[in-house]
């Protein structure tokens, strides 16, 4: 009886012994079996790559980031005025990408020819204020869309042998304005040019129109002919060349 019991006792333990080892192995091929991750390769370049890409490939681009104004002086060029104009920009960035621009304008041309009996003289004077939105298109490319308010003031003189004539006008218009051109930025110096562009009149009125003197109906004609030119009528933009600074 006593060998039965023992029996029964070893035969036991040897089974358990025999389920903890199966248990553990089923757990090690487990573990083995499931793959090890490697780490994963972070493939967005970190900040200090990308700029300095964009300070290599987009100098301008680059350097336009973190400005909030600009200041630009218009050196010469046909703007919103048919006469050649120059003037002043004050610009405030939406993003480097992206700003508005306020600007003011001046204008004058004046002609005279004297003889011994002939005396004639143009005096031209123009004007002009204006807002615009100016959106980079790349590194330097840009087109700029808005709209003026334009003034103009027009005296033509003319006389032959103590016989004139004189033709007065001014007058005023409001027109949409789109340029295309290219600004490059150096830290904060700013250069750039508006290459062309196109001026057309929404709106336009003439004022203080004056004809003095021997003022024949050829004069009268050429001068509303003048006032279709330079109030009236669209006109394109060409190589307005300006300077300054970006903070």
């Amino acid at each position: 009886m006593k060998f039965v019991l023992v029996a029964i006792v070893i035969l036991g333990t040897f089974t358990a012994q025999a389920q903890t080892a199966k248990k553990q192995k089923s757990t090690e091929t487990q573990e083995v079996s499931q793959p090890v991750e490697a780490p994963k390769a972070d493939s967005t370049p970190t900040s200090a790559s990308a700029d300095s890409a964009l300070a290599f490939y987009r100098p301008s681009e680059f350097n336009r980031n973190g400005k909030t104004i600009q200041l630009n002086v218009i050196l010469f060029g046909v703007g919103p005025s048919i006469t050649s104009t120059s003037g002043l920009q004050a610009g405030f960035f939406i993003n480097r990408n992206m700003m508005l621009l306020l600007e003011g304008t001046t204008g004058r041309l004046e002609s005279s020819i004297r003889a011994s009996s002939l005396d004639s003289s143009l005096d031209l004077r123009s004007t002009s204020f204006g807002l615009h939105f100016k959106h980079y298109l790349g590194n330097s490319f840009y087109y700029r869309i808005g709209g003026d308010y334009r003034h103009i003031e027009y005296e033509n003189k003319f006389s032959w042998d103590d016989v004139g004539d004189k033709e007065k006008f001014k007058g005023r218009s409001f027109v949409a304005n789109l340029q295309i051109g290219n600004q490059w930025q150096w830290d904060n110096f700013t250069l750039g040019c508006d290459w062309i562009g196109y001026v057309a009149p929404l709106s336009s009125s003439i004022y203080d129109e004056k004809f003095e003197g021997d003022t024949s109906a050829y004069d009268i004609r050429n001068a509303r002919e003048d006032q279709d030119i330079l109030v009236k009528n669209s006109h394109i933009t060409v190589l307005r060349f300006y300077l300054g600074a970006s903070f």
